[in-house]
């Protein structure tokens, strides 16, 4: 359906949003580099295209607001995760 909701709520994404959020989603905790989060988006990663970074700050923030909790992390020098549930 290329539906999110959070509790109930949804959550407007863009395409690219929900493209990153159900690749990082399909394996909580994986980090994935941004050549990889390129490459899903766009088919060819540049290392010099940093769009992938504007559109995880966008999506980091609706799912910050929803949820109330930060749920994509930044590694450090190697990419992006979405952190496993709590239990």
């Amino acid at each position: 359906k290329y539906a999110v909701s959070y509790q109930g709520v949804p959550i407007r994404l863009t395409p690219n949003e929900f493209k990153l959020l159900h690749l990082l989603g399909s394996r909580a905790g994986q980090t994935y580099t941004r050549e990889q989060l390129l490459d899903a988006l766009h088919g060819a990663a540049s290392s010099l295209d940093r769009s992938v970074d504007s559109h995880i700050k966008n999506l980091r923030k609706k799912l910050e607001r929803a949820s109330g909790e930060t749920l994509i992390e930044t590694v450090y020098g190697v990419g992006y995760r979405l952190l496993e549930p709590k239990p």
